[in-house]
């Protein structure tokens, strides 16, 4: 007695012996992994690296402006929740008005003689500036 093998039955033997084919050895995914190049030529990988410099950038001006410049909390959050906001508000405009208002800061750091604390805060708008720029290019 012989016994045939109808359409489905064969079928299934087919898909279950591609999923056999299907697996890669661990040498083949080592190859797979991608090198500095790859990653550094991902926009959502640098954007992220950009992203996180900002928070601690954010987070190291805020304690330094505590601890060693005498600058109330409220009034170094608040510092740079505004220079946030306003990166955010003007990621569109062009390079020289970032430059203007990168002055502005300075100007008033002299003004209120926070200056060091004032330059601080710009390095984080300008992080702030360059990430939304990633931002806007990836979505």
């Amino acid at each position: 007695m012989v016994m045939t093998m109808s359409e489905p039955e064969m079928k299934e033997i087919q898909d279950f012996e591609k999923k056999d084919s299907d697996r890669v050895s661990l040498r083949e995914r080592r190859k797979k992994e991608k090198t500095i190049k790859d990653i550094l030529s991902d926009h959502e990988t640098i954007s992220m690296f950009v992203l996180f410099a900002a928070i601690v950038a954010a987070i190291l001006v805020v304690v330094l402006s505590i601890a060693a410049f005498d600058v109330p909390v409220l009034a170094a959050c608040v510092v740079i929740a505004l220079n946030v906001a306003i990166a955010l508000c003007l990621r569109d405009v062009p390079v020289w008005l970032h430059g203007m208002v990168l002055i502005v800061e300075i100007v008033t750091g002299f003004v209120v003689k926070k200056a060091v604390v004032m330059l601080l805060c710009a390095v984080v708008y300008l992080l702030a500036v360059v990430e939304f720029r990633f931002m806007r290019k990836m979505y």
